[in-house]
């Protein structure tokens, strides 16, 4: 089970090639699931900013951390059905 989580963003500037930057997203994060202690990962485009954010969950607080790290206290499994 995830115990940190970290948030990462930076801006896209207006004129930026997405297909690019997708593809460019793509092999950072199939690059960075081969991370000891990655949980889960997940990368979206904010329009509204045109920001790139990245969330990540580890099972321990990473030595490096990236952007903001937080402590995880508490994570609710998904409900069954």
């Amino acid at each position: 089970m995830p115990s940190a989580a970290a948030r990462e963003w930076f801006n896209v500037a207006g004129n930026a090639d997405l297909a690019d930057l997708r593809s460019r997203e793509i092999d950072a994060h199939e690059t960075a699931l081969a991370t000891p202690g990655l949980y889960a990962r997940v990368v979206a485009l904010n329009p509204d900013r045109w920001q790139i954010v990245r969330f990540t969950l580890w099972t321990a607080m990473p030595t490096a951390p990236v952007g903001d790290c937080f402590e995880m206290l508490h994570l609710s499994p998904p409900e069954s059905r």
